[in-house]
């Protein structure tokens, strides 16, 4: 808007405009941190259950919600509780996606498994890169289990934890067998990870 204001300079319909519209925003810059609480992607049923407990009232999630309904509710006065409810829901959120994004990136991995028949077992080949990856999603894990809150989201990670424990366990077994000049098999029984 100063930019505006400085480009109008001198011509007083356009600059009283600017004006108008730089002091509607600076009245409607009160509302923001109730929206951006309220509109969080983030908030699960939890959380509003947390909010409704919190602000003695019950709130649900509404996708027709307006700004009118939450201020007739009296909620800008507590937007301080929505704002911590909602930053935990943010945190939250983003460690979600960031075990998705790992889920994803294994999706695409391909094992090839040589069989061995003189020896009833197989050989797995190309593991270097699966043990980079393997590697950089348990530092991730570790990383994201430090930071959480909730329970729901620590038995999630409780259980990709133990996958990957499963698979690291294996894998070095794999690479201390490669390291002592062994091959490393994988006999059928052990072929269900």
């Amino acid at each position: 808007m100063n930019k505006m204001k400085k480009a109008f300079k001198g011509l007083e319909a356009p600059t009283a405009v600017c004006l108008c519209m730089q002091d509607k925003l600076k009245e409607f810059n009160q509302y923001v941190p109730l929206i951006v609480a309220l509109r969080n992607p983030g908030l699960r049923e939890r959380h509003w259950a947390q909010i409704s407990g919190k602000l003695d009232m019950t709130l649900q999630p509404d996708p027709m919600g307006s700004l009118r309904k939450y201020l007739e509710m009296d909620l800008l006065g507590k937007v301080d509780i929505l704002g911590e409810v909602s930053d935990q829901a943010t945190k939250e959120y983003s460690l979600e996606r960031a075990l998705e994004a790992q889920v994803v990136e294994w999706k695409p991995q391909i094992y090839n498994l040589l069989e061995q028949p003189d020896r009833g077992s197989y050989i797995l080949s190309g593991v270097d890169e699966l043990q980079q990856l393997l590697d950089d999603h348990i530092m991730k894990t570790q990383t994201i289990r430090v930071r959480l809150t909730s329970s729901l989201s620590r038995r999630c990670v409780s259980n990709g934890r133990k996958s990957c424990s499963k698979c690291r366990t294996f894998s070095m077994s794999g690479s201390n067998a490669r390291r002592h000049g062994c091959i490393w098999h994988l006999s059928l029984a052990q072929r269900t990870l």
